[in-house]
This record gives structure tokens, C-alpha cells and sequence, in this order.
């Protein structure tokens, strides 16, 4: 089994703090040694991930708190973003429509999974005792 490595960030649910999700995941990327567009990929994800966490499974509630998890093996990136708002349901997903209809005609919403499943390698969804977990994978 590939030797784990794990960095750990806590951060409360506040969209203007995403700034520090994207430096923490960016910089931990960076030296592990994956190409720049690379470690673009990560961090678009994650901040998708966080901002979807904040507005759909905390409402807004800036006072709760989320975990993030940089974990780097040989084989892989995975980031895990821990929380326990309301769990998300991937059933209940329906992608946008319209992918080919101008910016502007377009629904507001739901193109945050849609940009992590272009992204990332496997997304994956877990919900155990009232506790989320989000897991973006990107293999190297």
C-alpha cells in the first residue's frame, strides 16, 4: 500500500475564505510536484466542493466548520472535505441542460458537480453517523 501523506485544514463555512481553501490545495499540489494545470484541477474542484457545501448543506451558516484534507500517495491526490450539514444525495443530481445554449440563457446552479466530474478522476459521496465526506480523486 502507497505511503499516505496528509495536510489538514479547518475552515468555518464562509465563502470569503475560499481564498485559503484554493492557496492550501495550490500549494500542496505545487510541491508535490504535479504540473500547474494539474493542481488548477484540484483546486477549481475543491472550491466547486467547499462553495456547495457552504450554500447547499449549511444554508449560509458561517458559524459551522469544514475539514479539509490534502492526502497524497504515490498513485493518487485525494481531497476529502468533511462536514455535517445536510448530506447530498448524487441520486437527486440532474446535470444542466442546455450545454450548448448561451451563458446568459443558461439556469444559474448546478454546475458545480458537473465541472468536479470533468475534473477529477472519481468523486465520491459518503454520509455515516451525520458525517459528510466528499472525496475528489485525481490519480497521477
Amino acid at each position: 500500500m502507497p505511503k499516505k501523506v496528509i495536510h489538514t485544514l479547518h475552515i468555518p463555512a464562509q465563502l470569503a475564505l475560499l481564498h485559503d481553501v484554493r492557496q492550501f490545495v495550490e500549494a500542496h499540489a505545487l510541491l508535490v510536484g504535479v504540473s500547474a494545470q494539474f493542481a488548477e484541477h484540484l483546486v477549481l474542484a475543491t472550491d466547486e466542493a467547499c462553495s456547495n457545501i457552504i450554500i447547499h448543506s449549511y444554508d449560509g451558516d458561517a458559524k459551522e466548520l469544514i475539514e479539509i484534507n490534502f492526502i497524497h500517495t504515490s498513485k493518487a491526490i485525494e481531497i476529502n472535505l468533511k462536514h455535517i450539514g445536510k448530506p447530498f444525495n448524487p441520486a437527486d443530481y440532474a446535470p444542466p441542460s442546455g450545454l450548448r445554449a448561451s451563458l446568459m440563457a443558461r439556469k444559474k446552479g448546478g454546475w458545480g458537480i458537473f465541472i468536479m466530474e470533468r475534473l477529477m478522476d472519481d468523486i465520491q459521496f459518503k454520509n455515516k453517523n451525520g458525517l459528510n465526506e466528499v472525496r475528489l480523486i485525481k490519480h497521477i
